[in-house]
C-alpha cells in the first residue's frame, strides 16, 4: 500500500485514515486478473454513471504478500490467512469502513468431499461479510469453459489446424475435466510433506496424453519418466500417487461436470488443458513427419507467460457488464460493484 510491511491491525488502520476503498487479494495473478476486469469495464464506460467511473478508477487493487501476519501459535500466515484476518477485523468496524474493502480468496479445496464420492457442499461463491470465496478451487477455475477456451487458444497461438484441433478437443472437454479433477486430489494432501500438488503440476505434458476417437488417457509410463526426471520423485512416491490417480478417475465418472470444473485444482487444471490441447493439435496437423507434428504441439510450450492473461482476457469478454444475480460466475465483476456502489444488497447464497 505504502511501500511498508504492515500487520493486519495496521492495514486496517490504513484504510479506515484514507478512505478509499480496497479490493484485497492473495497473489499477483489475481491482481493481474481484477485489473484486467477494472480497464474491461472502463472500456465501458458509457454504460457507467461517471460518479461510479470515477469510484471505480481510484479503487485500490492491492495483495497480501505485503502484509505481515502470524498465527495464534508464532506460524506465519499465508496470504489468504492475512486476507481473512483483516476482512474479520473489519466487522468490528462501522458499515461505512466496511463498505470500503472486499476481500477475494482462494476456495481451495474447502467445503468439498473427495472420501467416498465427490459432492461441492456449496456450489456457489461463499460470502461472508467482506470476504469471498471463489466458485471453484482458485481464478483458474472460471476459465475451465469451452466458449473461454475456443477463443483463447485462438488468441495463444497461430496454428493452421486450429479447427480441427479445437474440435478434438471440444469432443475430449469432460474426458478432460474428469482427469484433471483426478491429477488434483491425487496429488493433494493435508500432510505437507505428502503433498505432490508441484510435481504434478510441472509433469503435466502433452506427451504423456494418448486421445482416442472415444477417450483422453494419462500414459501413465510416460508420466513415470516426467516425474522421475523432471521433478526428481522415487518410484515409491510415483506408485502411491498413480493409485491415488487411478481411485479418483473412478470416482470423476460419477461426479457432475460442474463440479469437477470447481474441484480442480487452478494450476493444474489451467496446464492440463493447455497440454491436451497440445496433443490435439499434434494428432491433427497434416504431416507425414513426426518432427513437424512435434513442433506443432509445442506452439502450447511458448511463451507461457502469456498463457494467464490471454485467457483471461477471453474469459472477462464473455461477461455482462451489468450485475446479473443469476450468474454465478461473473462475480469477481460483482466485487467491483460491492465496493462502488453505496448500497450493498448482495445476497450470501448469489
Amino acid at each position: 500500500m505504502n511501500g511498508l510491511q504492515l500487520t493486519p491491525e495496521e492495514y486496517l488502520t490504513e484504510i479506515i485514515m484514507s478512505k478509499d476503498r480496497f479490493l484485497l487479494l492473495e497473489g499477483s495473478d489475481d491482481e493481474a486478473f481484477f485489473i484486467l476486469i477494472r480497464n474491461f469495464l472502463r472500456k465501458n464506460e458509457s454504460q457507467i454513471s461517471e460518479d461510479k467511473l470515477d469510484l471505480l478508477k481510484n479503487i485500490v487493487i492491492d495483495t497480501a504478500e505485503g502484509i505481515k501476519g502470524e498465527s495464534g501459535n508464532g506460524d506465519k500466515l499465508g496470504n489468504r490467512a492475512k486476507i481473512e484476518k483483516i476482512c474479520d477485523l473489519i466487522t468490528q468496524e462501522s458499515s461505512n469502513i466496511q463498505n470500503r474493502l472486499v476481500g477475494f480468496v482462494d476456495r481451495e479445496f474447502r467445503e468439498f468431499e473427495y472420501d467416498n464420492e465427490l459432492k461441492d457442499n456449496l456450489k456457489t461463491h461463499k460470502i461472508n461479510n467482506r470476504l469471498i470465496w471463489s466458485k471453484g478451487h482458485s481464478i483458474e477455475n472460471y476459465f475451465f469453459e469451452i466458449s473461454t477456451l475456443k477463443e483463447a487458444f485462438n488468441n495463444y497461438l497461430v496454428s493452421d489446424f486450429y479447427l480441427e484441433a479445437f474440435e478434438m478437443f471440444e469432443s475430449k472437454f469432460a474426458h478432460t475435466l474428469r482427469i484433471a479433477c483426478a491429477l488434483s486430489l491425487a496429488g493433494w494432501s493435508e500432510n505437507e510433506n505428502e503433498n505432490l500438488l508441484q510435481p504434478v503440476t510441472k509433469s503435466i505434458d502433452w506427451q504423456c496424453i494418448d486421445i482416442s476417437s472415444t477417450s483422453v488417457k494419462i500414459n501413465l509410463e510416460e508420466w513415470d519418466k516426467i516425474l522421475k526426471k523432471r521433478c526428481k520423485l522415487n518410484q515409491t512416491r510415483i506408485e502411491k500417487l498413480f493409485n491415488k490417480f487411478e481411485t479418483y478417475l473412478n470416482m470423476t465418472n460419477q461426479c457432475d461436470l460442474e463440479t469437477l470444473r470447481c474441484l480442480s485444482h487452478g494450476h493444474i487444471g489451467f496446464n492440463f488443458m493447455f497440454a491436451v490441447y497440445g496433443k490435439c493439435l499434434y494428432l491433427t496437423a497434416s504431416s507425414d513427419q513426426p518432427e513437424k507434428k512435434r513442433k506443432e504441439a509445442e506452439k502450447v510450450n511458448k511463451n507461457k507467460d502469456t498463457r494467464f492473461p490471454t485467457v483471461a482476457n477471453a474469459w472477462i469478454r464473455s461477461q455482462s457488464i451489468e450485475v446479473d444475480n443469476n450468474n454465478n460466475h461473473d462475480f469477481p465483476i460483482k466485487c467491483f460493484w460491492m465496493l462502488i456502489n453505496e448500497i450493498h444488497e448482495v445476497d450470501n447464497n448469489v
